[in-house]
Parts: structure tokens; C-alpha cells; sequence
């Protein structure tokens, strides 16, 4: 079984390489790209469950609405402070949230 799934990538790629399609290529980087951002992202969704998902999503939707905010009325807005002000934003509500859930567990041990 192992032999013929090998075959079978080794014909795809012989495929890839003789056609040079552009096409073919910029699907085949597309693909490799949301797979490898997939198990990249994995880590952090499993850490943003542990968070709750109404926190998670009342975040994005707080980000969302100030990025539309920053357009409406910024010309150019400077980019670096913009994420330092996200990052300061995420680390409160990260370390808020972790003080819940302790302070939740420790309840329920005792």
C-alpha cells in the first residue's frame, strides 16, 4: 500500500515538473501554505478553547470594530503602534481570563 501511494507522488510530481504550469504551481503553494498554517495554528486555537469561545470571539469582534474605527478616521495609520496596542489589549484580556479560570478550579477543588 505504502508503494503505491509513492508511485502515485511520484506521478503527481512528475506531472508538476513536466508541465510547468504556473497555474498548477501557485495552487500547489496555496495548498502547502493552509496545511502548514493549519498545524502552525493548531497550538493557538486549542490555548484560545481553554480561554472560552465568547471571550475569544468578543475580542475579534472588539479588534474588527477598532480597525474600522482607524480607517474612518486616521489617514494613514501608523501601523507598529496599532499592534502594540492589540498586543497590550491581548496580554489584558489573556491575563484576566487566566485569573478566572483559576480562580474558578481553585473553587472546585475545594
Amino acid at each position: 500500500m505504502v508503494d503505491e501511494w509513492w508511485n502515485t507522488i511520484v506521478r503527481v510530481l512528475d506531472y508538476f515538473l513536466i508541465t510547468m504550469q504556473s497555474e498548477v504551481f501557485f495552487v500547489f503553494y496555496i495548498v502547502t501554505g493552509l496545511v502548514v498554517l493549519y498545524y502552525l495554528c493548531k497550538p493557538l486555537i486549542r490555548f484560545l478553547v481553554a480561554l472560552e469561545w465568547h471571550t475569544f470571539l468578543t475580542y475579534i469582534v472588539v479588534v474588527l470594530c477598532m480597525f474600522h474605527l482607524i480607517y474612518m478616521y486616521m489617514d494613514e495609520p501608523n501601523w507598529r503602534y496599532i499592534i502594540y496596542g492589540i498586543s497590550i489589549f491581548s496580554l489584558i484580556i489573556s491575563v484576566n481570563r487566566l485569573f478566572t479560570v483559576l480562580k474558578d478550579k481553585q473553587a472546585h477543588s475545594n
